[in-house]
């Protein structure tokens, strides 16, 4: 974790386990945008400072296999 800190400094959000086995980091960015599945109180407070707009969707039935909203989209 040092060498997160020291290569990207205060641009690291770091969430909690609860965010973690939410899919949190398994978001979609489109430009200030973050779109997840859900996100903790803390979690949107980071991003808001951020600047970003946080889209919570339902996207419950897609992780009973596994997935969350990144693995939802196609980059061409």
């Amino acid at each position: 974790m040092e060498a997160l800190d020291e290569a990207f400094g205060e641009n690291i959000i770091w969430v909690s386990e609860a965010d973690a086995r939410n899919f949190a980091c398994n978001a979609i960015s489109i430009d200030q945008n973050v779109i997840l599945y859900r996100a903790s109180a803390e979690l949107k407070s980071a991003l808001k400072q951020r600047g970003f707009e946080i889209i919570e969707a339902d996207v419950s039935e897609y992780l009973k296999s596994g997935g969350a909203c990144k693995c939802l989209t196609l980059e061409i």
